[in-house]
Parts: C-alpha cells; structure tokens; sequence
C-alpha cells in the first residue's frame, strides 16, 4: 500500500507518510477527530469533520486531486527591484540644504532670548513657531519683551499642562501648537518622502517681519457625546416581538413532531439538514437488495412483508398475444395484481397451445396443458397448514368478542410455539389484556431484535394471500394501539414495521398509523440507551439508507453497544462493507462467520450466501482467513432445492431458483400450485 497521506493535528504537528488504510483506521479510532486534517501527496489539506470529502477520498478509492493553488500556471508576478529593498541613504533623506536650515535656524535662535522652561524639562529648549510656512525671515525687529512676557515663569506651568493633553482627551485640540526640539533632529521613517529645504535669501530680498511671534495656547475643551433616547413606541413594538417570538418557540418544541410529520407529508424534501444527512452516494442505497428479473413481456417487482414473500408482475404496455410464451412467462402472470391481466394471458397461452387438450384450473382460469403435465401437478404434495388455519379462525373470533380472561390465557398457549411476527403481536395484546407487561415488552424487542426478512423466513404464514395478511396485520396493530398510548416502543415497532417493507404493505402502514419517519426523530431515539442500545435492526437499516457512511461506521463500532455484549451472529450483516470493520471487532467478525459457514437453517444460509455476494467482504475473508468458499452459485442452487423439497419458503425459492436460470419444470408447477392454494 502506498504511504502517500500526511496528517496535520489541530497543533500543527505534520504526521506521515503514512497508508490510506492507516487514515481510515485512525478516524474509525477517534485517533484522529474533526478539526484535524489530511492530504495526499500534492493534494489540498481537508478537515476531518468534512464528512463528504473524507468519505470521498478516504472511506472510497477516488483519488485526491492536486491543490489548485500551489500547482497552478504564473500568468504574472510584480516584484520588487533591488534598490526599493535597501534601506534609505540617511544623506539623501537630509540634503545638504536641510542641514544648513538647521544650522541658520540655530544661530539665529542664539541671537534670540532663550525662553527658560522649568526646571523639570531643562533638557528641552522651546519655541512657538507662527501658523506661517517656515521661511529664513529675520527676527531683529521682534520685542524681546514681549516674548519674555508671554513666556513668562508665571505662566510656564499653564503652558506645560495645555502642551500635554490629558488622559481622557482622546483627540488633540485644532489650534495646539507644534513643539519640536532643537537640539534632537527628527528621525525620518523609512520610505518617507523627503521635503525640499526653503531656499535661502539674500538680507535685501528678505520681507518685513510681523509685528509679533505670541500666539496664545487654547485649551482644548473635550466635547461630550449625547445618545439619543430611542422612542417610547419603538419600545413597546420591540417587546411585543420578544413576547410573540417567545411564545412561537414554546408552542413549536411542544408541538414538533405534529410539525415535522405535517411538512414531510407536503414537501418532498426535508426542511431540517442535520449534519449527519449528507448523502454520499447518488444513488438511493438499500439494505436489502434483490435483485429482480427484466422481462419483455412483465414488469416484475417483490413486495416484502413479515409474513411471506410475494412477487407482484403486471403485463407490459407492448404485451400481445403474437409474443410466444414460455413456462417462464407463465410463472411470472401465476403474480399478475389484476384478475384482467391474467385472464388476457390465459387466453393468449391457451392459444399457443391448442394442442394440448387437458386442463388445469389456476385462479379461476382453465389452462391447456399436457397430460404428462397434468399429472405432475397432480402429483407435487404440497403441505397442508390446516393447524394454522384453525388457529387463525380462533384468533378472529377473539379479536370480535368482548375480553375474557380465561380465553386470553388458553389461546396464548396456543400460539407461543409459533415464530410468525402475527401470532408473536397476538400474544403481546393478550399479555397487556391479562396485566402481564414485562412479557409483553420482552416479545417486542424480541421481533425488533431482528431483520424484517428473518420474519418473513421463519413465517408458518405464507400461504395466506397477501391481501388477507393487510387486514390481519392492521387489526391487530389498531387493537395494540389502544394498549400502548403515547409509548415509543409502539411508535418503533410502526416505524420498524413501515422501514423495512414496501409497495402495499408500506402504503397501508402509511395510511392508517403515524409514522415517526424524521431523521432528527430517529437520531434522537437511537442515541438513548432504552431504546437505542437494544434494537440495532431498527436504527442500523435506517441510518444506512438515510443518513450518511461516517454516521453509519459511527453507529456500528460504537464501543459502548458492545462493551456489555458480545456480537450476535446475524449482527455480521452490519460488517459487509469492510472498510467500517473496527479493528478490535475484527477477530470476532472472522470468528463468528466460520461458525455461519458450518450452519444450515434457511435464516442463517440465507445471511451467509448474503455476506459473500458483497465483493469487499469476500476479499477480506480470503485475506484473513483459510476457508474453501467454493462456487457460491452451486451452494445456493443445492440449497434452494433441498429448501424446495422440502416446502420450505416455496415462493422465494423458486424465485431464486429461476433467477439463476435453472428453468425446472417441477419448480415452476411447485409455485403454481403454492399460488393456487394460498388462503
């Protein structure tokens, strides 16, 4: 790996070269935090705390440009020349007629009577010069007693303390007089421009003096500053803002999650960009990814419920009856949404095959088929759920009928063998009715404690249509409704139960419950330790699709979440992107996967055969570890058919089956009888 990348820490201590993986190791470590920075090579410093650059050019394999400013072309340059960097020649500054100005005036000052300041500033001989420019003109004609008088050692002090400003006075007063001494010439800063000498003149051409040198000193008087007093109406129209303002806040923070829902209800965007919701990738990212089949002649989706899976096709607009149809087609219209639709195909696959003079009723629908085909049907044994079904007619009668103790008990017997997510909700509404809610509450975080898809493996349920399974499921739901007033652990279970499906089941979650679905609401949530620290399946999938990569890493090497706990096998599918594995996790991830590997439950097989179709994580098990993986596709063929054989989630093996090709006839017949009989 090439050492390329510096760090610079927020005391500007320059770290490195080191690895892009030594980077992201630091920031998974909190080695390195938010005001921190990196680069590569001759590329631009950038924070840690910039999310979207950081999982950009460190959590991805794009590589960092190179710094614009350092790297760009000259187009120009202004320089200095030599002799503007010297400093000033002190003889050029001071001309030759500047130093006989300053020797005339001190001869001529000598003449003159020398005013005798105080005895506390005797290093300093002062005179006043006029408002005048500073000519050669004679002082022969000047009263030396006036300038004594005005000069006088009764007035010295008042002249000291006008020259000298006090503390206060901030400004020098217009009309102060300049005083410079005599003896010490003014140094002349660097650059200064230089000021031509007056040009000396001859006695004759000399003009008159003034009458008089005396100027008086003026004190300066400081001038106060008055505020203007704001107005009395302005007062009162600002307090009625604060007020109105005030109570605004109130009533939005008690009333926030009404607001929120209403808004995202109306607008397609989020009105609140927390600093975690920045979307990385362009494309819309899901937790569970299936992938499905492209058809000319059907538009093929999945709807993923919690008690089954079931495919939903609809005929394409292009579909006619010249197209030749294959068993394929025929197992693809087994799911068409509208009875229209398949009758359309029948009609048309019937046409086809006029040859073929046995029928087989599907769906209402007479279908021409051959006699070998007919008696493969006929001879596929697909298990009957005649115990389920008793005990669905049992759960009805109770839900319509008024509360009885003792039938709330004897039926929670019943159904606590089962795994299905409808008979687990049952028994947590029999529990609240008999007062028992501890064992109410434990189930439930039992069936949030899991993905939406291991319910729907592990449902005895699936036989039932999906339309059957909307109106069970929205029953029992309002009736736990009523148990569970203002409580949020039935606010994430609706979440939970809304997140993780889709198309009809989604909608009907939507349409009659409230969903809590804001991101701020969801962070909220999953930072407390009630209701976050447990229910990992919930927030993970949500955060994943939602919010962020650095966010996500965050929340799935949290040191706190597993401080207290060790990983749970089917926790491995939070571990699929490797660059998020957290270093001190990763001798247990790689652990717990060689356990998965020797496992055989259909919930289990499934989450391995999903941990290896993710490249990433197929390298890094190869890396870290010496297992014969073998041909994935050969293992999940084996095991869809064995799963098959044995009626076990008969409409997603198949599925899966015929999505990798192998177009067996039996597994098709097997799905067409599995439709036929569903409740």
């Amino acid at each position: 790996m090439e050492k390329n990348w510096l760090i610079r820490t927020k005391n500007n201590h320059i770290l490195g070269p080191v690895s892009k993986n030594k980077i992201r190791e630091l920031i998974s470590n909190n080695s390195i935090k938010g005001d921190d920075e990196v680069c590569s090579g001759n590329g631009y410093w950038i924070y840690v705390r910039e999310q979207e650059l950081i999982a950009k050019y460190i959590l991805e394999n794009n590589s960092q440009s190179f710094n614009p400013v350092q790297e760009a072309e000259v187009v120009g340059a202004i320089s200095p020349i030599e002799s503007d960097l010297e400093y000033p020649d002190i003889n050029a500054i001071l001309s030759t007629d500047m130093l006989d100005l300053a020797v005339s005036a001190s001869e001529e000052n000598s003449e003159k009577k020398k005013v005798e300041p105080s005895e506390e500033h005797e290093e300093f001989k002062f005179e006043i010069p006029s408002s005048e420019p500073l000519t050669n003109k004679p002082i022969e004609n000047i009263d030396d007693k006036e300038i004594i008088e005005d000069f006088s050692d009764t007035e010295s002090e008042d002249i000291e303390q006008d020259l000298l400003p006090s503390e206060d006075d901030l400004e020098y007063p217009d009309d102060i007089a300049v005083v410079t001494p005599i003896a010490k010439p003014v140094e002349t800063p660097r650059k200064a421009p230089v000021k031509k000498a007056p040009v000396k003149t001859s006695a004759a051409n000399q003009a008159p003096a003034p009458p008089k040198l005396k100027r008086r000193i003026k004190k300066a008087i400081p001038r106060k500053k008055t505020l203007k007093k704001p107005r009395k109406s302005n007062l009162i129209l600002m307090y009625l803002i604060v007020v109105l303002l005030f109570l605004v806040s109130i009533f939005a923070v008690f009333k926030r999650d009404e607001i929120i829902n209403q808004i995202n209800k109306r607008v397609s965007f989020s009105l609140i960009n927390p600093v975690y919701a920045q979307e990385l990738d362009s494309k819309k990212k899901k937790w569970y990814n299936l992938e499905l089949p492209t058809s000319k002649n059907f538009s093929v989706n999945h709807e993923q419920t919690p008690l089954g899976f079931y495919l939903q096709t609809t005929l394409s607009s292009d579909f006619s009856c010249s197209s030749i149809l294959s068993l394929v087609d025929l197992y693809f219209a087994l799911h068409l949404d509208q009875n229209e639709e398949f009758q359309t195909f029948i009609r048309c696959y019937n046409e086809q095959n006029q040859k073929y003079k046995e029928k087989f009723k599907i769906k209402g629908q007479f279908l021409n088929i051959s006699k070998s085909q007919k008696e493969k049907l006929e001879n596929l044994q697909i298990s009957t759920k005649e115990s389920e079904e008793k005990i669905l007619k049992e759960v009805d009668n109770f839900l319509g009928i008024s509360y009885n103790k003792e039938k709330a008990f004897n039926l929670s017997k019943k159904i606590s063998p089962y795994k299905n997510i409808y008979f687990k909700l049952v028994n947590i509404y029999l529990y609240k009715l008999l007062g028992n809610h501890t064992r109410a509450e434990k189930i439930l975080i039992e069936i949030l404690d899991s993905e939406m898809i291991e319910h729907m493996f592990l449902s005895e349920l699936q036989f039932i249509s999906l339309n059957k399974q909307l109106v069970l499921m929205r029953e029992i739901l309002e009736k736990l409704e009523s148990q569970y007033e203002d409580d949020k652990y039935f606010d994430i279970l609706i979440y939970y139960l809304y997140s993780q499906s889709n198309l009809k089941f989604q909608e009907m979650i939507n349409q009659n419950f409230n969903v809590k679905k804001s991101m701020s609401y969801i962070r909220n949530i999953y930072h407390s330790n009630k209701y976050g620290r447990n229910l990992l399946f919930v927030w993970a999938p949500a955060i994943y699709e939602e919010g962020s990569v650095v966010e996500y890493m965050n929340l799935v090497n949290n040191k706190s979440i597993f401080d207290s706990k060790k990983i749970k096998e089917k926790e491995l599918i939070f571990y699929r992107k490797t660059e998020l594995i957290n270093k001190d996790l990763k001798p247990e991830i790689l652990e717990l996967f060689k356990e998965l590997k020797k496992k055989n439950t259909f919930t289990q097989k499934n989450l391995y055969f999903r941990l290896l179709e993710d490249a990433d994580f197929k390298k890094f098990i190869h890396a870290n570890l010496v297992l014969k993986l073998g041909l994935i596709n050969n293992q999940k063929r084996s095991f869809y058919k064995t799963e098959l054989a044995n009626n076990n989630n008969i409409s997603y093996c198949s599925f899966r089956l015929i999505m990798m090709g192998d177009y067996n006839l039996n597994y098709i017949f097997k799905a067409m009888k599995f439709e036929n009989n569903r409740l």
